[in-house]
């Protein structure tokens, strides 16, 4: 819905690529993007990348810039979705709707199957998002990457598979609430919150 200040948009790579064909797909972005996807060697990457571009492009033209009655519509390649400052460090996603930096806070998310995107329009409010596919991981991975409270509440339900969603929550907040810094799962440790949901403790 226009106006809402959070929206998000979910779906397979097989079905976002069905609807975007071949150069049909890069017709949406705009120079500079169609710069850095010239870049990308790693044909998954590419791919990745490309349908996290589509998908957002999506959501922002039909959640947020969709004309009123009368209105004239923004085409795809009049906005662009930064990820890189000016060194070439990943950063969160920016959005500038020719030329002007939006305030809006963008996230992205893919995996090899599916993409996920959400912007909030909110200010003062960041959103990160991610996906992981749901799989059972072995011991080695937990004690890596799963604070010891966290490896405690995995084993007292019985559902290592719940380490996916633990991961992807570990995700979701470093694209929040980080500035930067490299991503330290174990430096995130995430609980379950009393009638469903997370919290989180980011070093204590």
């Amino acid at each position: 819905m226009v106006g809402t200040r959070l929206v998000s948009r979910y779906l397979s790579r097989r079905v976002l690529l069905r609807a975007w064909r071949g150069a049909e797909a890069e017709d949406w972005l705009s120079p500079c993007e169609r710069e850095v996807f010239a870049e990308l060697r790693d044909p998954s990457r590419r791919e990745g990348w490309l349908c996290g571009r589509l998908l957002a492009k999506r959501l922002i033209l039909d959640d947020v810039l969709a004309p009123s009655v009368g209105g004239e519509a923004t085409h795809p390649t009049e906005f662009d979705i930064h990820s890189r400052d000016g060194l070439g460090r990943a950063t969160r996603p920016r959005v500038t709707l020719r030329g002007r930096l939006q305030p809006w806070a963008l996230s992205i998310a893919h995996s090899d199957r599916s993409v996920l995107v959400a912007l909030s329009r909110a200010p003062g409010v960041s959103v990160g998002v991610d996906v992981a596919p749901v799989q059972t991981w072995k011991d080695g991975f937990l004690e890596m990457w799963m604070t010891p409270r966290e490896r405690r509440w995995l084993l007292s339900e019985g559902k290592t598979r719940l380490a996916s969603t633990l991961w992807a929550v570990k995700e979701a907040i470093y694209k929040a609430v980080s500035y930067g810094e490299q991503f330290t799962p174990l430096r995130i440790e995430v609980c379950p919150r009393a009638g469903g949901g997370y919290t989180y403790r980011w070093d204590g």
